[in-house]
């Protein structure tokens, strides 16, 4: 699965819109909906902190590609 199904998935998961997860993340909407549109590729931080959030909403998500 690629970074971008990820965030997709996670946000129709917990039923958030795309500014709730740039908000939870700490992120501009913007990142949000370039990363799900596959025009961005997240950082290190951006990464890093995505993977705090599903940790503590239970989330277990597979390695990317």
């Amino acid at each position: 699965m690629e970074f971008k199904d990820k965030v997709i998935y996670v946000r129709k998961e917990l039923i958030m819109s795309q500014q709730e997860l740039a908000d939870a993340l700490g992120v501009n909407v913007a990142t949000i909906n370039r990363i799900e549109r596959g025009t961005h590729k997240p950082g290190f931080k951006t990464l890093a902190l995505f993977e705090r959030f599903c940790k503590t909403k239970g989330i277990e998500l597979g390695e990317e590609k």
